[in-house]
């Protein structure tokens, strides 16, 4: 049993060296006191010379990882991935004495041969933890009062703190241009405040500069913030014309934010408009996320549907508190879809002020942070990867409810799926994991209405207004072209082109999975088409298209199963072999078809060539655990390239004249056409082509000819004869090599005497 101990009384990092020795010093055990402990030991005369010249003796190195084994530098990954450490056995601690400069022993150091590198010591901090002076008392990000029921931000942030060119839009009440919090985040937009600041509030949870020794942090650091003021608004107009001014400000507009209701006349919530919902579906059909509160009124009208939470296609979001159990007062229903820290919140404020504010209003941004760090991370997912990635990847509440509302495992009407998890997200758009984003065409009609009145409104070509309508449900069965064997989750994607059944219907592209019919391997989708007439019964049109002409987009979330082998190919010496997306659990055995010619390792994958063999070995991956059991086998080459024929002799070289120049000249016929130059080529044909093995990646020629060389085109190489030819021109060669990534192999040759020989 070895016990590591330090000569060191005292340990100061601020004032150590890390030194890693390419040679000339070794680590030794040394037994002392009855204690076992790694020595340094200068084997090196040089080296120890050079070293007394800065006052460092062999005593004064100390073993900087004594826990570090030399087989530790191969590291096999979960995915089966070979890495390699350096070898920290060669590296040693220097305490600098004191009164000398440290920067002066480090530049000293880094002269020496026998040094790799030099640099200063120092303690770590957490990567992701922002230096913002009041970030300890932001629980929603960080709950120290309940670990683990906040949305996970900092272990998020170790993934991924934001793109500078990802924009939130902040529907609301406006933002102040000028916090010390915000002033660097402003793209464009409304300026001035109301509703005493809400939307500056807003702003900071979704946003704030972070990371900045001020202040609070934002969940996306890097994000800015487009304000667009919906609280001086005369109508539902100008709140139409917000959403609508923020989608087309920029592309790069991804996420809404939306922390308001639209109520009645008497201040009760549940009010509709369909003018702001056209906007909403504007956003929509634009791939933008819009992310709305559920609103703060479960206690004075319980159960009543807010708008424009109420709204397809948005992210409805409930407030929870710091132990993560639903705050009494946010609204319930069915059409919520996850939670996030709602009660006292910690953000920004006018006047460089922060305060803590609760409200679904203050949940809303939470979950805007996250769908804009999503977006950023990975640019190609969708509205509707970014709300179902939200939902698979939240924290179930089963709590015991403060209300009768079904808290428990599961969707439930007061959390839906649950509390947001900013690191599970960005999870899911990291291997193992693979998103995949598939289109299919075409269905066939599964059941038809009779009869129906449906309002459409902006749906697409379709005039708005109101029509007789027959909606046929079409489904369509996929296989999909990976399969899985960890599957997360499949939907339906908005770029369908089919719609839903709504009533209005706003023309948003609509699919789904019917239940009960999602697989590893496949599913069936769903979508409806309209076969539209006036009032009057004239026939209109098939909207958005007939049923055989429906696109299918749809999205499949998992762990794929492993298909391929990945690693060096060819092998020249030795390679690193692993499986693609290796899921979690498994493990993987190795073995090769030759071990006389390619061994390989069978628990990390690394394989030798043996004994300068040359030729094609099949390699195989047995799985086992995670998926289960499965054998992957993959052709490799080993070696230099060879082009044997079927009798194990190598392939000849096939010559013939050149026709395509002059008129088909004779060999060596002086006599004939004396005014064009003679040219021969050798190929080799096609059949010989294929007996060349070994990952070729070109065809090198090389020769001798009295009076000429050789040349190569397209794989054929030329002799080009003097003009006149003589009727001898001496003996020669031309000579065909293979090259590939390990080197060149002479494949052919074929010798010449007289020119009439050819």
């Amino acid at each position: 049993l070895l016990s590591f101990f330090s000569t060191f009384a005292q340990r100061d990092p601020a004032m150590e060296i890390l030194i890693f020795f390419k040679e000339g010093i070794n680590r030794e055990i040394n037994t002392e006191k009855d204690q076992t402990a790694f020595r340094s030991k200068i084997k090196s005369d040089r080296l120890k010379t050079e070293l007394l010249k800065l006052d460092i003796k062999e005593s004064d190195l100390e073993v900087a990882n004594p826990k570090f084994k030399e087989s530790d530098t191969t590291q096999t990954m979960s995915d089966g991935s070979i890495l390699q450490l350096p070898n920290m056995t060669k590296l040693f601690r220097f305490k600098v004495p004191e009164g000398k400069s440290r920067k002066e022993f480090i530049d000293a150091l880094n002269k020496l041969p026998e040094v790799l590198y030099a640099e200063a010591n120092g303690t770590v901090v957490p990567l992701a933890i922002p230096s913002d002076l009041r970030f300890n008392e932001q629980w929603g990000l960080r709950n120290t009062l309940t670990p683990g029921a906040d949305i996970h931000a900092e272990a998020a942030w170790d993934i991924y703190t934001g793109n500078p060119n990802n924009i939130i839009g902040i529907i609301d009440g406006g933002t102040d241009l000028n916090h010390q919090d915000l002033d660097s985040k402003i793209a464009g937009g409304d300026t001035g405040f109301g509703w005493d600041g809400h939307g500056i509030h807003v702003s900071g949870i979704a946003a704030a500069e972070s990371n900045n020794a001020q202040g609070v942090s934002g969940v996306d650091w890097n994000a800015r913030i487009h304000a667009q003021r919906v609280d001086n608004v005369t109508d539902d107009v100008g709140t139409f014309n917000a959403i609508v001014d923020a989608v087309n400000f920029s592309p790069n507009l991804f996420v809404l934010n939306h922390s308001w209701g639209l109520d009645n006349a008497d201040g009760s919530p549940g009010r509709n408009s369909l003018t702001v919902r056209q906007a909403f579906a504007f956003a929509y059909k634009a791939n933008r996320t819009s992310v709305v509160a559920m609103s703060n009124d479960q206690i004075a009208f319980p159960n009543v549907v807010a708008f424009p939470a109420g709204f397809d296609n948005v992210i409805a979001v409930g407030a929870s508190d710091i132990n993560d159990r639903i705050a009494t007062f946010s609204s319930r229903g069915s059409h919520i879809d996850v939670a996030a820290p709602g009660v006292n919140i910690l953000s920004t404020l006018n006047g460089n002020v922060y305060v803590n504010n609760s409200g679904t209003s203050m949940a809303t941004p939470h979950v805007s942070g996250i769908a804009s760090l999503l977006k950023g991370f990975n640019n190609a997912i969708s509205n509707n990867d970014i709300e179902n990635i939200l939902k698979l990847s939240a924290d179930d509440l089963n709590s015991p409810p403060i209300f009768n509302d079904g808290t428990a495992l599961g969707f439930d009407l007061s959390s839906g799926a649950g509390r947001v998890n900013a690191e599970r997200a960005l999870n899911f758009l990291r291997p193992p994991f693979s998103l995949n984003q598939w289109t299919t065409t075409g269905g066939t009609i599964f059941s038809s209405s009779g009869n129906i009145t449906q309002q459409f409104l902006s749906a697409g070509t379709l005039a708005s207004g109101t029509y007789i309508a027959k909606r046929h449900e079409v489904r369509k069965a996929v296989t999909f072209p990976a399969s899985f064997c960890q599957l997360t989750g499949a939907w339906g994607r908005g770029a369908t082109k089919g719609w839903s059944v709504a009533n209005p219907n706003f023309g948003e592209g609509f699919s789904d999975i019917v239940p009960g019919t999602l697989t590893n391997t496949g599913a069936t989708l769903r979508t409806f088409v309209y076969e539209v007439f006036s009032i009057t019964g004239a026939f209109v049109g098939w909207f958005p298209s007939k049923p055989a002409d429906v696109i299918f987009n749809y999205s499949v979330l998992g762990v794929a199963n492993p298909s391929s082998i990945v690693g060096n190919f060819p092998v020249c010496n030795t390679g690193n072999f692993s499986v693609n997306t290796l899921p979690a659990g498994s493990t993987v055995t190795w073995s090769s078809s030759n071990i006389s010619g390619l061994s390989i390792n069978p628990t990390t994958g690394v394989a030798t060539r043996i004994s300068n063999f040359n030729g094609e070995v099949t390699i195989t991956a047995t799985l086992a655990g995670g998926c289960g059991s499965m054998n992957i086998t993959r052709k490799v080459w080993v070696g230099l390239p060879t082009a044997l024929g079927n009798d194990g002799n190598p392939t000849t070289i096939s010559l013939q004249p050149n026709t395509s120049i002059g008129r088909s000249p004779l060999p060596c016929v002086t006599s004939l056409w004396p005014e064009y130059t003679y040219q021969h080529y050798l190929e080799i044909t096609s059949d010989d082509y294929s007996k060349i093995k070994g990952n070729i990646s070109s065809i090198t020629w090389s020769g001798l000819y009295a009076g000429s060389g050789s040349t190569h085109q397209n794989g054929r190489g030329f002799i080009f004869i003097p003009n006149p030819p003589s009727v001898n021109n001496g003996s020669g060669y031309v000579m065909a090599k293979a090259v590939n990534a390990c080197g060149s192999n002479t494949i052919t040759t074929r010798g010449y005497g007289q020119c009439n020989s050819f």
